[in-house]
């Protein structure tokens, strides 16, 4: 057989203690181009996880030392809970409570043994399809999180580097009001009201700035209060 189109060159990792199973499967896929580990109990499938983390596992559910559902809710919960690992159980059972049980336990799909090579092929397929859409989904979150990131810091940085001189502008302008003993001429006193008033509105937005961050990471609850709308917009058509 050939690769199957479409689908890059994974990793298998086969739990059985069946050994005969293990070694049809593994010949199987191997000629499809996967690169597949295998393991006979529990002991030895961790192991195989702690050397290199499969892109699909094949679990018996009936094992000598642990039941392949609870490695399965190992491996989901404590091994790799953030990362996506499709688990397609193995089982000669194929009743709903027994498919259910394996869900629950973390599965992702099942297969009934002895099981078509067929219908294993393209369940594996399907299962990596998956796993491919996840992990671009996990990738993308994490670069738009570190972006998120970045822009959280830049913010922080310009909003505090701007806080300072904008605040001593402040303060000077009103010093040298104090200075002059207010003894401005109309024009200079109006280009000090210009430079006051922006300065002030320049300070509000560099404290809704802030604010805003608050918000966003849950230091500054919201508080509803009522409001006349009728005032406010009175307000803003004013500013106009």
């Amino acid at each position: 057989m050939t690769t199957p189109s479409n689908v890059p060159l994974a990793s298998i990792l086969i739990i059985d203690d069946d050994e005969d199973l293990r070694s049809i499967v593994q010949s199987r896929l191997a000629r499809q181009g996967y690169s597949v580990r295998v393991a006979a109990d529990a002991q030895a499938a961790f192991e195989a996880l702690r050397a290199k983390v499969p892109d699909l596992i094949l679990l018996d559910v009936n094992l000598p030392d642990m039941s392949g559902y609870d490695i399965s809710r190992r491996i989901k919960k404590e091994l790799f809970p953030d990362i996506f690992i499709p688990i397609v159980f193995g089982t000669g059972q194929g009743e709903i409570p027994e498919k259910l049980k394996g869900f629950e336990a973390g599965g992702d799909d099942y297969l009934v043994k002895p099981f078509d090579g067929d219908e294993l092929d393209a369940r594996i397929r399907s299962m990596l399809k998956i796993k491919h859409l996840q992990d671009d989904l996990r990738e993308a979150n994490l670069k738009l999180k570190s972006l998120q990131d970045l822009k959280d810091n830049l913010s922080h940085m310009l909003v505090h580097d701007l806080r300072l001189p904008l605040s001593n502008l402040l303060v000077g302008a009103q010093r040298l009001l104090v200075k002059t003993g207010h003894t401005l001429s109309e024009e200079e006193s109006r280009l000090w009201l210009v430079v006051e008033d922006s300065g002030r509105v320049l300070m509000e937005m560099i404290d809704n700035i802030l604010d805003v961050a608050a918000m966003e990471e849950g230091r500054l609850p919201l508080t509803p209060v009522a409001l006349d709308l009728k005032t406010l917009l009175g307000e803003c058509l004013q500013q106009v």
